[in-house]
């Protein structure tokens, strides 16, 4: 039982990270610093370029010091992180709190989804309705940020600014907290191997066939979850929206996507990988170009579509990296196709971002037929090299 507190715990922390309120008024937020739309862009896009960078290093780190150090030092990073942004009145500190923001999300990335993954080993629980339960339990909290900016006081957006980012605080901190107190978390690393031979185990796994980079583009095409609102949130106040209306909206969008992770491991089982990764990717796609209709609900309707299949792809293609590796270099290996995919991913938005900054239509439309083709080929790459897998992951 003891590892089912923990798992509860780090869901928990994970339910806190999603309540940072700052996602919800973000872009709202950075205009009101007479920030423009492009370089508002190029900030969003700043996470994970620099969480690219720094991906391969923070998961040397988990495999080599352990991973409850780590999970400490994600925590600290974020808390910090907010502390800046509360103050910042200049675009070269926001920039320095996006920094710290990325450090945090890189050491989160594969460490605390390989704490999940080993948990669920050592006691014996299916990894599949594990970590769809991680994943839903940050679903939820950025499903309830929206709801609580909405019912946040003031009647400014100074002021209503000024209370998510001491929220977003307050929750990183508690969590901070919680992390110090959880028990049953691997404290030691494999520090026998050095940084570099367990770095040299990962490249040989990963480069072994062309699955693991079949992988990165796959998720590449499709990560648009901190993306999506630098899209359709812009569209929304052009049409005379305010920032509490939009943070409801962020809520039913973010409603979707819990839903859609909490079901996911259900329905992983009912329909099946190779099928799942097959048509989500069309279903995403087709969907991303309804927001450039001038209808409000049929702009809805495709942002809570394209947010309903991020987490269905995402189970499938987080049980087949699991597959890949053992515990020694799981946190290295989750890192590296993390950095390939985050490289992959910022390319890829960047040209999309660029495009439509100048022109809405012809960017989403870019967008969408990119990720349905480019997926496409991924998914024929990674079918053909994960036969035995799949049959094991749906076993």
């Amino acid at each position: 039982m003891k590892e089912k507190g923990v798992l509860y715990k780090v869901c928990l922390t994970n339910l806190l990270l999603g309540l940072g309120l700052y996602s919800a008024i973000e872009v709202a937020y950075l205009q009101s610093k007479n920030i423009s739309l492009v370089y508002i862009s190029a900030l969003n896009l700043s996470i994970p370029l620099l969480t690219a960078c720094l991906e391969i290093p923070t998961g040397i780190v988990g495999d080599w010091l352990g991973r409850k150090k780590v999970l400490h030092l994600t925590y600290i990073s974020f808390s910090i992180s907010t502390c800046i942004l509360l103050f910042a009145n200049h675009i070269a500190i926001i920039f320095l709190a996006y920094v710290l923001e990325a450090l945090g999300w890189s050491f989160y990335s594969g460490n605390t989804e390989s704490i999940i993954y080993e948990l669920s080993e050592k006691k014996k629980l299916d990894t599949n309705r594990s970590l769809g339960n991680f994943y839903a339990s940050l679903s939820v909290g950025y499903l309830l940020s929206g709801i609580i900016v909405g019912l946040l006081p003031g009647s400014y957006s100074e002021d209503i600014f000024k209370y998510a980012l001491i929220a977003t605080l307050i929750f990183r901190v508690v969590s901070t907290i919680i992390v110090y107190t959880l028990k049953g978390i691997n404290s030691e690393g494999d520090s026998k191997k050095t940084p570099i031979e367990l770095f040299r185990k990962t490249l040989k796994v990963f480069f072994k066939d062309k699955k693991s980079i079949s992988i990165c583009v796959y998720e590449a095409m499709g990560r648009l979850q901190f993306y999506l609102p630098v899209i359709y949130q812009p569209i929304l106040f052009m049409k005379g929206m305010s920032v509490k209306q939009v943070a409801i909206i962020y809520s039913i969008t973010q409603l979707a996507q819990s839903l859609s992770q909490k079901f996911s491991p259900m329905v992983v089982e009912k329909f099946k990988i190779p099928r799942l990764i097959k048509f989500g990717p069309i279903i995403q796609g087709l969907f991303l170009l309804l927001l450039v209709s001038n209808n409000f609900l049929l702009i809805l309707l495709g942002v809570v579509v394209s947010y309903c299949a991020i987490p269905l792809k995402g189970q499938c293609i987080t049980l087949l990296k699991h597959e890949e590796v053992d515990n020694e270099i799981r946190s290295t290996f989750l890192s590296v196709i993390s950095l390939a995919t985050l490289i992959i991913n910022s390319i890829f938005l960047s040209i999309c971002g660029k495009i439509i900054s100048y022109n809405t239509i012809a960017g989403v439309t870019c967008l969408a037929i990119t990720l349905i083709i480019i997926s496409g080929i991924a998914v024929n790459n990674i079918i053909a090299s994960s036969k035995d897998n799949l049959i094991k992951i749906e076993e």
